[in-house]
């Protein structure tokens, strides 16, 4: 059990070499000192937190019209967050980032398992079903 150990810190450390994770790592630094796209984050929780108090409140004291109002305030917070460029860059990276894992973890899991990684191109085509 100790040789698995060491070889999962060792591919732990292969990841924290490769490239996904340290432009993961350099646009997640971006992302949290960006004081713009920050100021939009900080504007969307406090919109969401806003429309959760409001929800909270008995039905008969609710608004629908001032709901349907603070919905599409922190609908527009959030559009502004993600459409920011960083978090744009940051978003592609984390989904780049996260592919390489899953990879990483099907072939973990085919020899385990014995089951084949499988990916869906959304064609149903050729597809031995979802799982």
């Amino acid at each position: 059990m100790t040789d698995l150990t060491k070889l999962a810190h060792e591919l732990g450390e292969a990841i924290e070499q490769c490239e996904e994770f340290k432009k993961y790592n350099e646009l997640k630094a971006l992302q949290e000192t960006d004081s713009e796209l920050q100021m939009f984050i900080g504007e969307y929780n406090l919109r969401r937190m806003q429309l959760m108090n409001e929800l909270q409140k008995d039905e008969a004291d609710q608004d629908e019209a001032m709901l349907d109002s603070m919905r599409d305030m922190m609908n527009d917070a959030y559009e502004k967050v993600m459409n920011h460029p960083v978090m744009k860059d940051f978003s592609a990276a984390s989904e780049a980032l996260q592919e390489l894992v899953n990879s990483v973890y099907q072939i973990i899991n085919f020899h385990v398992t014995g089951e084949e990684p499988h990916s869906c191109s959304g064609n149903c085509s050729g597809c031995s079903g979802c799982h």
